[in-house]
């Protein structure tokens, strides 16, 4: 019965993924990754000043995916239509206590298993890490939006992912 009753509790709405977490020992832990709803909003805000700074995105009426750990939200990611078949990243965030783990990558394949299409991003053109990180699941740079970031002013780089 008791078995029963914590399997249960360990089921949710959302696709379930496993990360390793590099310590002396790795240790094994899942991630939840699940459609974004408006109590979400909160949590994925402070997200984005951990892992910004500030906050870039004001979370509002976009479709956004969160990737939970033991029911807390550690990382998000927010979209939108722009064509039938074409797609835009807006932000994408993970705590910085939660990087390297595979989160980022699991939201994004989430996404892509659910819309599928061309999908766009700008990254900024300093943010040689986040460019790597793109580049290695496919997506290609396309072109420059030149002063396309304030503070401080820099070009975005425009990268777009094919049938996704």
């Amino acid at each position: 019965m008791v078995h029963q009753k914590q399997l249960k509790k360990r089921i949710r709405a959302g696709s379930q993924y496993l990360i390793v977490e590099q310590n002396s020992r790795p240790v094994i832990r899942e991630a939840v990754i699940r459609e974004g709803v408006p109590a979400d909003h909160a949590p994925a805000t402070a997200i984005q000043l951990a892992a910004f700074g500030q906050v870039h995105w004001p979370f509002g009426d976009e479709p956004f995916k969160v990737a939970e750990i033991d029911g807390v939200v550690v990382a998000y990611l927010v979209w939108r239509r722009t064509f039938t078949d074409e797609f835009e990243i807006l932000s994408i965030g993970t705590h910085p206590d939660q990087r390297r783990k595979g989160l980022a990558r699991a939201l994004i394949r989430e996404f892509c298993s659910a819309n599928h299409g061309d999908v766009f991003l700008e990254v900024r053109e300093s943010n040689v890490g986040a460019i790597s990180f793109y580049e290695a699941l496919g997506f290609q740079k396309t072109g420059v939006r030149h002063s396309y970031y304030s503070s401080p002013s820099e070009g975005a780089i425009v990268m777009k992912l094919r049938s996704c």
